[in-house]
Order: C-alpha cells, then sequence, then structure tokens
C-alpha cells in the first residue's frame, strides 16, 4: 500500500511553534500518512544567508517536533549536492522510496513566490503541492493556477523565526513562541547572541 508523505522544508532557524502548528495542519487535512521534516543545510534562495550552524538546527528541530505524531525530522539533504533545490530533492526521495508518494507541503508565502523555484513548472506537473491557507487569505495574482496544488485550512500562529532572532539579539527568550526544550538547547549552546 503507497504511503502518503508529505515534505515539509525549511531553514528552522530557529524552529518554533509556528511550524508545528502548520504541520498539525497538514496532518489534520486527511490527505497524508505522515510528515517529513527537512532542514535544508543551505537554502536556494538565500546562498549568503548568516544562518545558525546547521547540526543546531537540525537538533533544535528535532526537539521542536519530537512529540507530534506521524513526523520525523531527517538530515536527507545534508548528503545530497548543493544547491539543495527542492525539485531535485522529491525525486531522489521518490527514487529511494518507490513504495511512498511524496508530495510537497508550504505555505501561501511560498505559493506567491514559487514562479522564482529552480525549475518549478517540472515541480508543479511531477509533485501534489499542499499549500496552508490562512483563513482571511486570497489566492492572488501571483498563485500558480497549473499543477496538482491543494489548499489546506490554517488558524496561523504568530511565530516567526524572523522575530523570535531579533527577541533572541536583544537578550530575550520568547519560550511562549518557542517549542519545550528549544530555549534550554538555544541558553546551553549560546545561539542567537552577538
Amino acid at each position: 500500500m503507497t504511503q502518503r508523505v508529505g515534505v515539509m522544508g525549511g531553514t528552522f532557524d530557529p524552529p518554533h511553534a509556528g511550524h508545528v502548528a502548520i504541520a498539525q495542519s497538514f496532518l489534520n487535512s486527511g490527505l497524508l500518512d505522515r510528515l517529513l521534516i527537512l532542514p535544508t543545510p543551505v537554502p536556494p534562495h538565500k546562498p549568503d544567508a548568516k544562518l545558525t550552524p546547521y547540526e543546531h538546527r537540525l537538533q533544535m528541530t528535532r526537539i521542536c517536533f519530537e512529540y507530534l505524531e506521524r513526523t520525523s525530522v531527517d538530515d536527507f539533504e545534508l548528503a545530497l549536492p548543493s544547491p539543495h533545490y527542492t525539485i531535485y530533492t522529491l525525486r531522489k526521495l521518490s527514487k529511494q522510496n518507490p513504495q511512498a508518494e511524496f508530495s510537497l507541503c508550504i505555505g501561501q508565502d511560498s505559493l506567491n513566490s514559487l514562479k522564482s523555484w529552480y525549475k518549478w513548472e517540472e515541480l508543479v506537473s511531477e509533485y501534489d503541492i499542499y499549500v496552508t491557507r490562512r483563513p482571511d487569505a486570497t489566492e492572488g495574482d501571483d498563485a500558480v493556477s497549473s499543477g496538482r496544488i491543494y489548499f489546506v485550512d490554517h488558524q496561523p500562529h504568530r511565530a516567526s523565526s524572523t522575530a523570535i532572532r531579533d527577541f533572541l539579539k536583544k537578550g530575550e527568550i520568547p519560550e511562549h513562541l518557542l517549542c519545550d526544550g528549544v530555549p534550554d538547547y538555544i541558553r546551553e549552546h549560546r545561539l542567537y547572541q552577538q
């Protein structure tokens, strides 16, 4: 029996409660059997970004999703050649796991910029794409009308990695926005300090 596996990628710098809420919305949709979380070593659209070292982002993401059923966090992209384009990641996953049917899970902001992604036409023709839609959002002019794109209901969480990093740079740890265990990890490894 084919297993339906959603793939949710990102920098997760740091991972937070909003990421878990998005993952839960995908899992609640009934469209997936499980969700694979893939922190990317270097995002292709931000090759010069100053990111927290990958091993820390990976470990924080594992802590964040530890208790969410039907999810797993993997360093799959670490073994792939750079740049880590989504189309290549999905194709490699499909080749290595022929018993699974993979799909891409993204937020609406990513959908609106999808036409800037590497080989986006092939991506939307080869894979189902599930998109979390905010209750007040419209598809907009930038939404890709071709391909297999499906919207999933989602109640947005107010956490964002950028806002959390701003707090951390000021020496504040917004524990209410982070997953249990992540604030302790940040303190122990002295992350996000200038």
